[in-house]
């Protein structure tokens, strides 16, 4: 299964495919993704595991918690679904799992829109997240 996890900093859309088995989240060097910009983010605060056909995040004993569509992860791995949000500190990162070649760009693409319309990207992370699937 392809996935990625897709945020916005400075006004800027940045995406990151879950390649590794492992991935770590937080403002440490040795972070897969690092966030100097957001003090409430630990030095390695969450990780992002690839188990079996699907994904979990794991809070890594950060202070100020890891949370999963505004549920906090503690001490259990959170199932991700596509469209969850995963709340670092201040920071939001979407989860998306490839539903065909050009999933994550039509998803880039989507906040790219949102974000020159002058939207917040808290609010579009809401709309996006609470717009019924497709019907098939």
């Amino acid at each position: 299964m392809s996935a990625s996890l897709v945020y916005t900093l400075a006004g800027e859309v940045h995406h990151v495919p879950l390649e590794a088995e492992d991935v770590t989240i937080g403002r440490g060097s040795g972070c897969t993704i690092r966030f100097t910009h957001d003090a409430e983010i630990s030095r390695i605060h969450c990780s992002v595991q690839r188990r079996g056909a699907g994904y979990v995040v794991l809070d890594a004993a950060s202070r100020n918690g890891t949370f999963l569509n505004d549920v906090r992860c503690t001490n259990v791995e959170c199932e991700l679904k596509d469209g969850d949000r995963i709340r670092v500190g201040k920071t939001v990162l979407k989860f998306v799992k490839a539903r065909g070649a050009d999933a994550t760009a039509e998803a880039i693409q989507e906040l790219e829109r949102e974000i020159e319309s002058g939207k917040g990207f808290h609010t579009i992370l809401h709309e996006i997240v609470d717009k019924p699937a497709p019907k098939k």
